[in-house]
């Protein structure tokens, strides 16, 4: 069996690909794409995975997947 918080962390990274946010330039709200800012979320960003870009909006590094 998956562990909850990997199978969260897939379906918020799987979201931003869908939503096309892959660069600062494409980055979206959390909120626009029904992703939580929860501690799944915060550790995603402390990781790197998802980076802040300004503004409240947020892309996947790609490189880090």
């Amino acid at each position: 069996m998956v562990p909850a918080p990997l199978m969260i962390s897939k379906v918020f990274i799987k979201r931003f690909l869908k939503a096309g946010a892959i660069d600062a330039q494409h980055a979206v709200t959390p909120k626009d794409i029904h992703v939580y800012q929860n501690l799944v979320f915060s550790r995603l960003v402390s990781r790197g995975k998802i980076v802040d870009a300004g503004n409240g909006k947020f892309f996947v590094d790609t490189t880090k997947l």
